[in-house]
């Protein structure tokens, strides 16, 4: 049973069918509040943060780091996977920061991208456990989102990592 193990974690496909599904789920919410910004006011589904971004985007925004996360590990996986055979996961894998892992990964990425990362990788963080930061100097919704194009942007760098496989 350990060696099976050992096997599936050393699997990028495995790694690439999760980074898949979490993806999905991210787009499905993100469409699903992206059409519910068109409901009146009055309506009780319409719960806002901001003008037009709801807690949903957040969760959205998190499944997608996550999806990144997960993608990247995957190609960090598939390039060494003597790095998935060991007793020990390694630490340096062990992480959320999406920055290191794009770097590790030996993806390229732009100044605004490498911002959004940073963002993706602090929703990861809090949003993924609790409904709020631990730190109050984490407690401002425009670190997450600062646009709807973040997502968009998101799918970009998920082509991008994809693309490099």
């Amino acid at each position: 049973m350990h060696d099976r193990f050992l096997n599936s974690r050393g699997n990028s496909g495995f790694w690439n069918v999760h980074s898949n599904e979490l993806y999905n789920a991210a787009k499905i919410l993100w469409n699903y509040q992206t059409i519910n910004n068109t409901m009146t006011i009055n309506n009780p589904l319409r719960k806002k943060i901001g003008e037009k971004i709801h807690r949903f985007h957040w969760t959205a925004i998190m499944l997608m780091g996550l999806s990144l996360e997960t993608s990247l590990k995957g190609k960090i996986i598939k390039e060494n996977p003597l790095l998935a055979s060991d007793k020990e996961f390694p630490k340096n894998l062990k992480n959320h920061n999406l920055v290191s892992l794009f770097d590790k990964a030996k993806i390229s990425y732009n100044k605004d991208e490498k911002l959004l990362l940073e963002r993706l990788t602090a929703s990861i963080k809090w949003i993924s456990k609790y409904p709020i930061p631990l730190e109050p100097s984490d407690f401002n919704s425009n670190d997450i989102i600062r646009s709807e194009n973040d997502f968009v942007a998101s799918e970009t760098l998920r082509e991008r990592i994809l693309k490099s496989r």
